[in-house]
């Protein structure tokens, strides 16, 4: 009987106790999945934001590689910037991009330019867009050395990244100084043959002296070298009488007789001719040779551009042929070469001679710009016209200029 008694006060609380366990069990389970359901959740954000963070990183690896490549680009391509039949630049009207930002429009009175183009990134290709933008200048196209914005906007391969970064580049001219006569020497010019120079007008009126020969050392007349007044008798190609002429700097007899239009011997004269005119020092050309096209001789150079002898090389310009032309010159860097200009060769530019190595001239050709020799020249027994062209040297700056990034001016929040 008293296990009967204790049995029934018992069961009440051993049934109660499995209701509590049950109870816990349910709560664990409901916590666990829960739990689980979170942890899906967080784990499936993360690995959306990690896609993201790929594709936004594929996205802007491509923005700085179209950024380098637009810079580059620039560079060899900078008489494109102003040439209105290789570019159409586009005026800006609204605030999309590349004026604005969607909101507020940069460049009200802007122009651009687009290009497109793709770049491989991992095992992907990633696809960017890149814009040039400028404020400067009017109408159809930039001023001749131009603040330009570039503006590039990449996407990644599925299409649901973007970046987009820009920079200002700044235009400047390849060249520090531009030529102030038709020849310019460090060392001593010496001269056998028929050569005929007409000089620089420097004050552009026709009322002062012009420079036709500028030396650091002595100008030896011989032959019938003659510098001839631009402003009394300009070059004419079709006039080969010597009578008809103005000239300053003659030979009468035996004698030289020089004017005022050379300077020899100047104190003035730069010791570094490579920097004078290519703002950094000789020892440091490889700067500058960098932004040259490198050629192995000079037979191929007939367009326009900036071309760089290979050290040692000889460049011989062939006969009745014309290089470059008045708006579209040539700058060519002999580099410790001999120069060869053979008979009835147009030359439009300026050669830059470095080292010793002989100057020849044959057959009578003509230079429209300026040669430049950074030693003694012998000019030997050849006859050449070397006419002063400021409109040539002018273009010849124009088209070469240099695009230089503008420190502090990259971002990619636009």
């Amino acid at each position: 009987m008293f296990l009967s008694l204790k049995k029934m006060l018992l069961t009440p609380l051993l049934k109660q106790r499995g209701s509590a366990d049950l109870f816990m069990a349910i709560i664990i389970l409901a916590v666990l999945a829960l739990s689980a359901i979170f942890v899906t959740k967080f784990v499936i954000l993360d690995m959306r934001t990690t896609a993201n963070i790929k594709r936004y990183s594929e996205a802007l690896v491509a923005t700085d590689y179209a950024l380098e490549q637009a810079v580059a680009y620039l560079n060899e391509n900078a008489g494109l910037v102003d040439n209105t039949s290789s570019w159409t630049w586009i005026a800006c009207t609204d605030a999309n991009s590349p004026c604005g930002n969607g909101t507020n429009q940069y460049y009200p009175s802007g122009i651009y330019v687009t290009v497109s183009n793709q770049v491989a990134i991992g095992d992907t290709s990633i696809g960017f867009t890149t814009y040039y933008v400028s404020n400067d200048g009017g109408g159809n196209k930039p001023e001749d050395l131009p603040l330009i914005t570039i503006l590039t906007i990449a996407t990644s391969d599925s299409g649901l990244g973007q970046a987009v970064a820009r920079m200002a580049v700044r235009g400047l001219p390849l060249l520090s100084n531009s030529a102030p006569a038709p020849l310019v020497a460090s060392g001593n010019v010496n001269g056998s043959g028929a050569f005929r120079l007409w000089g620089y007008d420097k004050d552009g009126a026709g009322s002062g002296n012009p420079l036709s020969i500028w030396s650091a050392s002595n100008v030896n007349i011989a032959g019938n070298i003659a510098t001839i007044d631009p402003n009394t008798t300009p070059y004419d190609p079709n006039q080969n009488n010597p009578n008809a002429y103005d000239e300053l700097t003659y030979k009468q007899g035996n004698v030289g007789v020089d004017g005022l239009d050379v300077v020899a011997n100047d104190g003035n004269f730069p010791g570094d001719l490579f920097q004078y005119f290519f703002g950094v020092p000789d020892s440091e050309r490889q700067q500058i040779k960098d932004q040259a096209i490198e050629v192995t001789s000079c037979d191929s150079i007939t367009t326009g551009g900036f071309y760089w002898v290979t050290t040692g090389n000889e460049c011989a310009f062939s006969g009745n042929t014309t290089y470059g032309s008045s708006t579209d010159p040539i700058l060519v860097v002999v580099d410790d070469g001999q120069l060869k200009i053979n008979a009835n060769v147009e030359f439009y530019g300026m050669i830059y001679k470095r080292g010793t190595d002989t100057v020849q001239v044959n057959g009578g050709p003509v230079i429209y710009g300026a040669l430049v020799l950074d030693s003694q020249v012998d000019l030997g027994n050849g006859n050449v016209d070397l006419v002063y062209d400021s409109n040539v040297l002018q273009n010849l700056n124009k088209n070469n200029k240099i695009f230089a990034p503008l420190n502090g001016s990259w971002n990619d929040d636009y």
